[in-house]
């Protein structure tokens, strides 16, 4: 009976082990499945992301074409040189329709980059708000390339005072590098 008993212990505790082998390894197998499964998800998506890229290689070298053109057509619109010493009438030209004038001008040094050159103009002009504000309006709409990088406006007597910054561009030539 003892040798029953035994054999019957012997066999659970096979059992048991065997039980625990297989649940430790099936949730261990479950665990790498699942992340291979994660895995190859993200690989299909990038898959799907590259190939319409691919499929879409010809319309993005025609649109590159069409940007390159652009681009090419905004650097002639840039100034050149000689347009660049008529920035102070056009501003004050601005200014005189918007029914206000400036007080004082004047240019920073120029920085020259790889294809073009900045130029910082400080303004500086005493008014009402409208046409402060009419100014910066008609300055955005002019076709020279300029950004207004700071401005401030502050109490002056009975109008405003604003200080302008404001940054030109313009072609720089082949000559000039």
């Amino acid at each position: 009976m003892i040798k029953y008993k035994t054999i019957a212990s012997f066999i659970a505790f096979c059992s048991l082990i065997l039980v625990l082998a297989e649940t430790t390894i099936v949730a261990d197998k479950s665990q790498q499945l699942k992340s291979l499964e994660w895995k190859q998800g993200h690989l299909i998506k990038e898959f799907e992301f590259k190939r319409s890229q691919a499929e879409q290689y010809d319309a993005y070298k025609q649109q590159l074409v069409e940007l390159e053109t652009s681009l090419a057509e905004l650097v002639r619109t840039l100034p050149d040189h000689i347009a660049q010493s008529e920035v102070h009438k056009d501003f004050s030209d601005v200014a005189i329709k918007s029914g206000t004038e400036i007080n004082r001008f004047s240019l920073e040094k120029e920085n020259t980059r790889e294809f073009y050159a900045e130029s910082l103009f400080k303004i500086q002009m005493d008014s009402d708000f409208e046409p402060i504000y009419s100014f910066i309006s008609n300055l955005s709409s002019h076709p020279r390339l300029s950004v207004i990088r700071s401005l401030r406006i502050r109490p002056y007597g009975s109008k405003l005072r604003a200080n302008l910054e404001i940054m030109v561009y313009r072609y720089v030539l082949e000559d000039e590098q």
